[in-house]
């Protein structure tokens, strides 16, 4: 059934703001019930949070870590320091990430490097995540790394 309404009429404006208010209600209420309070806003954030279709992981916490010399700092991708767990060519030191490398440690060759320096962890996914990806990505900052079907897009962005 069709409701016509006269030119100038403010009902569908009025229920418009009333379905609003309701939702914003109904929202707020649920997700005050469902949390625990320690959800930050994503107001605004231009990269990937959790949802119904994706898996968000935080990768917080100790990385592997190795300098590259100042003087040489193309020598990881001579290497191939991408191809396998960094402590098999180099040692490396633990340090901690989210943290700035140069305020970590004591050690003056690391704390005033300026260069290109490597990290790299690793952790553990769900089976299903592991067996049915079609896509996954690594996001440092703005910056994404990713693959298709478990294969890396490029050497440098081996996830």
């Amino acid at each position: 059934m069709a409701v016509c309404r006269r030119h100038g009429s403010r009902g569908p404006a009025l229920t418009f703001l009333i379905m609003g208010a309701i939702g914003y209600m109904v929202n707020t209420v649920f997700g005050a019930m469902f949390t625990n309070g320690t959800e930050t806003s994503t107001v605004g954030l231009l990269y990937p949070v959790e949802s119904e279709t994706r898996e968000a992981k935080k990768l917080d916490g100790m990385w592997n870590f190795v300098r590259s010399d100042s003087s040489n700092p193309s020598q990881g991708l001579r290497e191939k320091w991408f191809s396998d767990d960094l402590a098999k060519f180099r040692p490396t030191i633990g340090m901690p990430v989210p943290s700035s490398y140069n305020d970590v440690t004591e050690d003056a060759s690391i704390r005033d490097h300026v260069g290109t320096v490597w990290y790299d962890r690793r952790f553990f996914c769900s089976e299903e995540l592991a067996t049915s990806a079609r896509f996954c990505a690594l996001w440092v900052g703005a910056l994404r790394f990713g693959c298709v079907d478990q294969r890396p897009a490029s050497p440098e962005a081996r996830v």
